[in-house]
């Protein structure tokens, strides 16, 4: 796939070079707000290192590009098909945070590994629909921050005509997205005095402690 250079708009499907493991760590990060200020450095320090190596090593993506983009930062979804894993055998972050893009169905309980804590998993829509291949694909339902001077262009793809294929979210399907993103931001926030734990379990996961 490859990009387009058009300006792009909310709800557009972007590209973007982020790693899914580095969106885990900065939702966790955020979450640390609500810690004593030493917990919260040491937090940020290990995140710091854990990461370190992350981005130079990170293939594009496609994103999504929300709403309420204001200050010196735009906030994007990432988009991942986790290299067609099953979903069942993911970390329980993803499992509980990321919904599905359709076509790809919602996952059953004994997939996610508990009852949803989302608001919402019905999959999300695309226009026009989303197509992986024979991968499943998830989006995660944490933003992440990116400065706005990051050059961001529509995710393009190439049929064999040599037309091109470009999506975007629909405005009723971007506002019921969004309702669960912040309810995914809420939960996280809720739950801080389990993020030092958290942060270190994920790192173990991904094999990189």
């Amino acid at each position: 796939m490859s990009s387009s250079a058009n300006q792009v708009k909310h709800g557009d499907v972007c590209e973007l070079r982020y790693s899914m493991t580095q969106s885990v760590y900065d939702a966790l990060e955020a979450a640390t707000m609500n810690l004593d200020s030493t917990t919260q450095k040491e937090v940020h320090k290990f995140i710091r290192k854990m990461t370190a190596n992350l981005r130079a090593k990170t293939g594009p993506r496609p994103c999504i590009l929300l709403k309420d983009n204001r200050g010196t930062s735009r906030r994007v979804a990432l988009m991942a098909t986790f290299e067609g894993d099953e979903f069942d055998g993911l970390h329980e972050l993803y499992r509980k945070y990321c919904i599905p893009v359709f076509p790809t169905a919602s996952p059953s309980i004994s997939q996610r590994g508990a009852p949803s804590v989302l608001i919402d998993d019905t999959p999300l829509s695309l226009t026009p629909m989303w197509s992986s291949g024979s991968k499943d694909a998830w989006v995660f339902t944490f933003p992440i921050a990116i400065p706005r001077t990051s050059r961001l262009s529509r995710w393009t793809k190439r049929t064999k005509w040599g037309s091109k294929i470009q999506w975007h979210v629909e405005k009723n399907e971007l506002d019921r997205f969004e309702s669960v993103t912040e309810a995914t931001r809420r939960a996280f926030a809720q739950n801080a005095t389990d993020i030092p734990k958290m942060v270190v379990d994920f790192a173990v996961s991904q094999h990189i402690v």
